[in-house]
């Protein structure tokens, strides 16, 4: 993989084991910003990838010819990453959660950055947010997740953050929490969750979508009315016929949900 700009964090511990009182009040205080920059991701680099290969196909030619991607190393043996599917701004910021994860290789988790990036881009322009396809991901080499120090890493995406200035947003992905989210919402706006109202679980909401995406691939029959017009699944409710066509869905067929985690467990349980 090409040299990208890497840049260590003065600020933070050399290894990011589980903070002592004093260490986590240390780790707590405001990182001078630094400025990141994101350098194109390669065609080679593209063809190497598995994952980039089974979302371009959904993009416009003009969304897949140069995503970017940004690289800081915050700590040995720990890097960050932001996937774009092009240049992020404030009047078009990039937005995707943070996932956090043990990769293979820092190959492997900028691929996966710049895939993931790409897959928000295909959500960003059916729902014309205004938002550009972006993503953030950590791989965090060989420590485990339960021994991160989680604020001294959210402080250090903070930092990037801010570096950009209003051209990036994150919320929740695999191991970031809403709790996660509100500390950096306190320290920041460039944050996109649903924090704020503890009635709302956007895992929930996930797994709703999931279990309509099975049902519109299905029967794809039961998403369009007599003229033609999409319609809401959950309008079956005033429709006896819809309802049972719908409810009998699943009848004699076998599902595999892949991880039953806060999203997989709810897929698991609507689906059965």
């Amino acid at each position: 993989r090409r040299s990208v700009t890497s840049t260590v964090a003065r600020e933070v511990a050399p290894k990011l084991a589980k903070p002592t009182s004093a260490s986590r009040s240390q780790s707590s205080m405001a990182m001078a910003v630094e400025d990141y920059t994101f350098v194109p991701f390669t065609k080679a680099q593209q063809t190497n990838s598995r994952m980039t290969g089974m979302i371009t196909p959904l993009l416009p030619k003009e969304l897949t010819d140069m995503p970017m991607l940004l690289e800081t190393e915050f700590a040995p043996g720990m890097h960050l990453f932001i996937g774009a599917t092009g240049k992020l701004s404030a009047d078009r910021p990039g937005n995707g959660g943070f996932r956090i994860w043990k990769y293979d290789s820092n190959d492997d988790a900028a691929a996966e950055a710049v895939a993931l990036a790409q897959g928000m881009e295909v959500k960003h322009m059916a729902y014309n947010t205004g938002c550009s396809g972006a993503k953030v991901v950590c791989n965090i080499g060989s420590t485990p997740v339960a021994d991160l120090d989680k604020q001294a890493l959210l402080d250090k995406l903070n930092d990037v953050l801010v570096s950009l200035d209003g051209a990036m947003y994150t919320g929740c992905d695999l191991n970031s929490t809403l709790e996660d989210m509100e500390y950096l919402s306190r320290k920041s706006p460039y944050i996109l969750a649903a924090i704020g109202n503890d009635t709302v679980d956007p895992n929930h909401a996930t797994a709703h979508g999931v279990v309509g995406g099975v049902i519109a691939v299905l029967r794809p029959d039961l998403a369009i009315n007599d003229d033609g017009v999409f319609c809401i699944f959950n309008k079956g409710n005033q429709d006896e016929a819809k309802s049972r066509a719908i409810s009998t869905l699943l009848e004699g067929k076998t599902c595999l949900v892949h991880g039953s985690g806060a999203v997989g467990s709810v897929v698991a349980s609507e689906l059965s």
